[in-house]
This record gives structure tokens, C-alpha cells and sequence, in this order.
């Protein structure tokens, strides 16, 4: 197996568009020690122009596997549970905007992208999480006004406590914008579920 490290990230994407689809998936779901694949690596260790690996690892993995589930490789969780996207939104790159924008265009079952918004790291804590603590209000954005999200499962994404007991929403409280949108996105039955929502003492 190869053994992956940041300065292989840009090899792996010259060699996964010579390769069949199923070696091409092999490669992308190859883990280091700590359960990291290329796409992982790539997030954290990033450039922040139209050169960023994460966002061509990404075009890449999303292309390959569009046949099948094109979520399949950023769903692949390391040892501490965390997806690509996680660490790409925990270090506020510049691409990942972009990145979710894409995958979001994608023709995805409802079931399959749900399925991927609810995954959670050690800390319970969603990408819509992470996002929220950073400020990053173009990826919620994206994420919440997908077409195929109906209102009980945003009101679920914003309510659902991490392990520190704070929700994505009450992560957000510093940020109006992003307390506004939260509200105006959801209907006002259930903006009074949200905002009733307990807050951790």
C-alpha cells in the first residue's frame, strides 16, 4: 500500500485519471497510521488559490465515483471520526466554499446526502457544526438550502447537541448574519422550536 503523506497528494491526483474506477476508489480510500486518507491530508495541508489540492482531490473523487455514491470517498471518517470536510472547515480554507458548492450540484438521492450531513466526529459535532463555529456562512448556506433538505431535517441539524452541549445554532450566536439566515430559512413554527431549544448552563 502507499504510504500517504502530504507531499504525495498532487502524485495520487496525476495518477487517479489514468486508472480504471475501481483502482481509482482503492487509492482514494488508502488510510495512513491515523485513519487519513488523501483527501484528508489534502485539507490540512492546503494552499489557499486556484492551485488547492483539497479542491482537485475533491473534482477528482467526486467524478470518479459519480456512478456510484459520489460521497463515498469524503464520507471516509478517520481515527477520531473526523471527514475530509471537517478539517477542512476547522482550518477555514478559502476552497472548501467552493468544494461544497460542487458537491451540492451534484445529482445526489436525498437519503445519501442526510446520511452524510449527520455524520459526527468524536466530539459529536456535524460539518454543519464545525461551520458554524467558524463563521463560515456561505458553506451552511449551501448546505441548508439544498433542494432536497426539507425543514424538520435543517431544524434537526441546527438543534442537535455536540458533546460540549452546544448546538450548531447556539455555536453560531456570535455571528448575527448566521443566526438570521438560520431563522429565515425555517418556518415560523419551527423557529420557535429552535429558539426553545435549551441552552447548556
Amino acid at each position: 500500500p502507499i504510504l500517504l503523506n502530504a507531499s504525495v497528494a498532487n502524485v495520487a491526483i496525476s495518477k487517479i485519471g489514468m486508472l480504471d474506477t475501481a483502482s481509482a476508489v482503492e487509492l482514494l480510500e488508502i488510510k495512513n497510521k491515523t485513519g487519513q486518507s488523501a483527501i484528508h491530508l489534502a485539507a490540512q495541508c492546503d494552499t489557499f488559490d486556484e492551485n488547492s489540492v483539497f479542491l482537485k482531490i475533491f473534482k477528482c473523487a467526486a467524478t470518479i465515483v459519480i456512478e456510484r455514491n459520489p460521497l463515498a470517498i469524503l464520507s471516509i471518517q478517520d481515527n477520531n471520526n473526523d471527514t475530509a470536510l471537517h478539517l477542512a472547515l476547522r482550518s477555514c480554507l478559502l476552497t472548501v466554499g467552493p468544494a461544497v458548492k460542487e458537491l451540492l450540484s451534484l445529482n445526489i438521492e436525498k437519503t445519501t446526502i442526510e446520511n452524510f450531513l449527520k455524520l459526527e466526529n468524536c466530539e459529536s459535532e456535524t460539518i454543519v457544526h464545525v461551520a458554524a463555529s467558524k463563521n463560515l456562512s456561505d458553506v451552511l448556506k449551501a448546505l441548508l438550502n439544498h433542494k432536497d433538505l426539507d425543514a424538520c431535517f435543517r431544524l434537526e441539524l441546527l438543534q442537535g447537541p455536540a458533546k460540549n452541549g452546544y448546538s450548531a445554532l447556539q455555536m453560531s450566536l456570535k455571528h448575527q448574519e448566521l443566526v438570521k439566515f438560520f431563522l429565515v430559512s425555517l418556518s415560523i413554527q419551527d423557529q420557535c422550536k429552535l429558539l426553545s431549544t435549551k441552552f447548556r448552563d
